[in-house]
């Protein structure tokens, strides 16, 4: 990948946090829910991205998360929520989404989540549920 190169790829499905790690009696594990997210999120970039090698060099992720507003609510209050006049707010929490990201594209878009030097993320409405991300690799 040259210097100042993208990587942009889609999700689809409603955006997932990463959830906490759970104990039980055998020690720690991570919840079926998250690490199945992680797989799709890893499976979407392997098949819309095509890159020999995890990126090594400095990079700045973009990510949206995307979700559509509740079919109970009124048209006038989709149409406000749609085009950003009502902000998402709700759960789940973005810096868990980013977390999500994260981990699922480590060792596999880029070497090592280190090289992460800036993160911009957002919540918004959208018309369908799905998770927009991009990897910017930056010149040293």
């Amino acid at each position: 990948m040259s210097n100042n190169s993208h990587l942009v790829f889609c999700v689809p499905g409603k955006p997932q946090a990463k959830q906490r790690a759970r104990v039980c009696k055998f020690g720690t594990y991570t919840p079926k829910e998250t690490i199945n997210y992680e797989n799709l999120i890893t499976m979407c970039f392997l098949d819309q991205i095509k890159i020999d090698n995890p990126i090594e060099s400095p990079i700045i992720i973009y990510i949206t998360a995307r979700f559509a507003p509740a079919n109970s609510f009124s048209a006038t209050k989709k149409r406000k929520m749609i085009v950003g006049n009502i902000k998402h707010t709700q759960k789940p929490d973005l810096d868990n989404i980013i977390k999500t990201v994260k981990d699922a594209l480590n060792k596999v878009a880029y070497k090592d989540d280190s090289q992460i030097y800036a993160i911009w993320a957002k919540k918004e409405y959208h018309d369908k549920d799905e998770l927009l991300v991009t990897i910017k690799e930056v010149c040293e």
